[in-house]
């Protein structure tokens, strides 16, 4: 009984509490290497890497530096209890912050610190894991939408900021945290298992991006119901995931809440009220195609005030388009979708995915022979290892990411990717967007090429990342000024390596930023058109982060 008292007080702290960030730090790198090691033939292709994984731990069998080590007991009522290694991890930029995806840290400028490490343990159908952490973040000043704008710009940027829950700059204060993060407890039957969580999701193919599920915010509460491990069907194997849980707002006010414009406010105070989601995720691998995976991905939200029916509460979402609550009739729910596959070409050491998704509508194949069509978006990727020796090899990938708005109505109608004009947080979760982190309107080609022997690694990165062309052609495309697209171009190189029980690493990021916050600032009057193209609000930026993951030396 007094177990059970235990594990109830940390599931709740865990869950309930408003600071917790939820991704383990080192999933990403995590998944990284062994989605390397499937490419080579290490990994069996049966694995889809896009459900997700219980990376924390049980990756690798023998391998305690990714898994922790095993400090069982005899006198601990536990059939396994594992400690997890602990977690370094710093960064740093110095104008403003360009990494997305971040595992949910807040989004700062300045200094960061996460400090974590974890426990898990296993009692016959029973799991529980969770990875307490301590951050700081040093929240630096930087500058948000330029100032000198236009009026009639800041009224425009306004329809973006009155139909999101995504501040751009936290106050003006050093944020610190302390919780109990990447918490779950678990109970497994067979290949299936219900859990109550609060740990990141990234559902899809992709690697850089994903459009529906990422870890660019923090994980929220939630209970699903998913395989733990594919199902053999005579046909091929079935991987899934349902989950209800619940959004939470920042409560952070946006840049200039007091604006004025024609002798009205600008900013519209938002419905305070959390929200409640619904979604699930289905994959097939066709049993006489080995290596093909393909999926579909469902996902709606809707406040908590008008979901006023049990149904709200299940992934149903308005199955194939019927509305049927109070909230789906009323528009207060909001749904989006996708389909998705991912080919790996076992022989080849090479792999190709994609991703597309309808923001506003259920996804199912007749829609997409509709006339009328939603606003979409896609993922395309391709990776590629080349083996050089024993247990070495480079890899080249590619990504593409496209978000942004493709005809002029659902422009005019404000109708890009994450945002909606009755449910005015958005697709976020705590200030953050749920899925990609690139935006609204967004667009991101991501190249990389890296050389690995085992898990050490040395990799360079280029990116280039245009932030919400949503917002440039519905402002600035009436004037003809094509001179203001935000552009970042990324450069980054990074390292992993293992020194005996530790893992270090770390990436540095210098980003040539092009008319910043859609600046363009006129230096001269232009007298001919040699002089139309100059820089605009430019800047550059230095990034880095660099961990340290130290395995303790405790004797079995």
């Amino acid at each position: 009984m007094k177990y059970l008292k235990f594990f109830l007080v940390i599931l709740y702290i865990s869950l309930f509490s408003n600071s917790s960030f939820t991704q383990t730090q080192n999933d990403i790198k995590l998944i990284q290497y062994l989605r390397l090691q499937q490419l080579i033939g290490q990994i069996s292709d049966s694995i889809s890497f896009i459900q997700p994984m219980n990376t924390f731990f049980r990756i690798k069998e023998n391998d305690n530096l990714i898994n922790g080590i095993n400090a069982k007991h005899k006198k601990l009522p536990f059939e396994i209890l594992k400690i997890a290694p602990i977690l370094k991890k710093d960064f740093y930029s110095n104008h403003h912050p360009i990494i997305i995806n971040n595992e949910g840290l807040p989004k700062t400028a300045g200094y960061q610190t996460v400090l974590s490490a974890g426990i898990y343990f296993k009692k016959k159908h029973f799991e529980f894991q969770s990875r307490p952490n301590f951050s700081f973040s040093e929240n630096k000043y930087f500058e948000t939408f330029y100032t000198n704008h236009a009026d009639i710009t800041w009224r425009d940027y306004y329809q973006w900021i009155n139909r999101i829950d995504n501040p751009e700059y936290l106050g003006s204060s050093p944020i610190k945290k302390a919780s109990i993060s990447n918490t779950s407890l678990s109970y497994n039957h067979n290949s299936t298992k219900i859990e109550i969580s609060n740990k990141n999701i990234w559902w899809g193919p992709g690697i850089k991006n994903a459009l529906i599920m990422t870890n660019n915010a923090e994980g929220f509460s939630n209970i699903n119901l998913s395989s733990s491990k594919p199902i053999k069907t005579e046909i091929g194997d079935l991987e899934f995931q349902f989950v209800t849980g619940l959004l939470k707002n920042s409560d952070v006010p946006p840049n200039e809440p007091n604006r004025v414009y024609q002798g009205e406010f600008l900013y519209r105070p938002k419905l305070n009220s959390k929200r409640i989601f619904t979604g699930g995720l289905v994959s097939f691998q066709p049993k006489k195609l080995q290596g093909l995976h393909l999926g579909y991905t469902k996902a709606a939200y809707s406040y908590y005030k008008y979901s006023k029916s049990p149904l709200d509460y299940l992934p149903l979402f308005g199955s194939l388009g019927n509305r049927v609550t109070y909230s789906e009739t009323n528009d207060y729910k909001k749904m989006m979708g996708s389909v998705f596959a991912r080919y790996l070409m076992k022989n080849d050491n090479a792999e190709i995915y994609a991703e597309y998704g309808n923001n506003n509508r259920v996804i199912n194949p007749l829609l997409f022979l509709s006339k009328n069509k939603s606003p979409s978006g896609y993922i395309i990727g391709v990776k590629k290892a080349i083996i050089i020796g024993s247990n070495k090899f480079v890899d080249i990938g590619f990504e593409y990411t496209d978000l942004s708005l493709k005809d002029i109505y659902h422009i005019k109608n404000i109708q890009s990717w994450y945002i909606d004009d009755k449910i005015r947080h958005g697709y976020t979760h705590k200030g953050k967007i749920i899925g990609s982190g690139i935006g609204p309107g967004g667009e991101s080609q991501f190249l990389q090429i890296g050389f690995n022997k085992g898990i050490n690694r040395i990799g360079i990165e280029l990116e280039r990342r245009v932030y919400n062309n949503d917002f440039y052609y519905f402002t600035f495309e009436r004037v003809r000024d094509f001179r203001r697209h935000w552009v970042d171009l990324i450069s980054n190189i990074e390292f992993d390596i293992q020194l005996k029980n530790m893992l270090i690493g770390g990436k540095l990021s210098a980003t040539r930023t092009l008319n910043y916050q859609w600046f363009y600032q006129e230096y001269e009057p232009i007298t001919d058109g040699n002089s139309y193209y100059k820089n605009g609000l430019d800047y550059f930026t230095l990034e880095g982060n660099f961990y340290i993951y130290y395995l303790l030396n405790f004797k079995k």
